[in-house]
């Protein structure tokens, strides 16, 4: 849960996150793994298929991939393949329970 706040905190006080996501390669439409249309934006934003609100950010610790904070408090912590045509990693829900994630970048 503290992990969630700090990095919620992070986006809402970096405006300068979102100006660098406009051309950000993850930006773009993705089939996630359980069945939804995820539409990540280069604001920053992001909208699951059932009208579920999140936001993204680049990696907040300096690493690689990306971290996506959905209502609910899920946190998804992904990397986007070498193509680019895939997000691949870890989530976890608001319980705390572990899932693995992926999404299939829609042509």
């Amino acid at each position: 849960m503290k992990l969630q706040i700090l990095v919620l905190g992070l986006v809402l006080a970096s405006p300068m996150l979102a100006q660098a996501a406009e051309k950000d390669p993850i930006v773009g439409r993705y089939d996630w793994h359980n069945g939804n249309l995820v539409v990540l934006r280069a604001d920053g934003t992001a909208t699951s298929g059932d009208n579920q609100g999140g936001r993204w950010v680049k990696n907040p610790y300096g690493g690689s991939g990306y971290v996506l904070m959905w209502e609910g408090g899920w946190v998804e912590s992904v990397k986007l393949t070498e193509r680019g045509s895939k997000l691949e990693g870890n989530g976890v829900d608001s319980g705390g329970t572990a899932y693995p994630v992926w999404g299939d970048r829609q042509r």
